[in-house]
């Protein structure tokens, strides 16, 4: 669903997703930064540069490569 509402001057866009799985499958597949590249457009080169374990914890730091515009190549990590 997609909602748009305007107010005082400020736009805001709500989007919701309903999926056909349990919360607790959607938690395993979105905990596990292996999956990044799953839910990335296949065209932004999308590449993990880091050794990850399958959950991701507090303080944890994945770094990647992507490359969004006409194939610009940026290091990130998060």
């Amino acid at each position: 669903m997609i909602k748009f509402s305007s107010h005082s001057g400020i736009n805001t866009l709500k989007v919701s997703q309903e999926l056909d799985i349990t919360l607790d499958e959607a938690w395993d597949f979105f905990s596990n930064p292996k999956n990044l590249s799953e839910i990335t457009p296949t065209d932004m080169g999308f590449n993990i540069t880091s050794e990850i374990p399958n959950q991701m914890y507090i303080g944890q730091i994945v770094s990647y490569k992507v490359a969004p515009i006409l194939g610009i190549n940026s290091k990130l990590g998060y």
